[in-house]
């Protein structure tokens, strides 16, 4: 029921900083890089980086 609360709780941060982060990073790409293996690799990195940080 704890981890339940806590996850609730921290649904905000991540909505507000993660979120946030991501959408102004990927809309920030120029459009020469919307190739899609290309995106799906800078995503990919980004957010692997984002979810280790927040492991940390």
């Amino acid at each position: 029921m704890a981890a339940f609360v806590f996850g609730l709780l921290g649904r905000a941060c991540c909505i507000g900083m993660c979120g946030g982060i991501m959408g102004a990073l990927s809309f920030s790409m120029p459009a020469e890089l919307w190739r899609p293996r290309r995106v799906f690799g800078l995503l990919l990195g980004l957010n692997v980086g984002r979810i280790s940080s927040c492991m940390i």
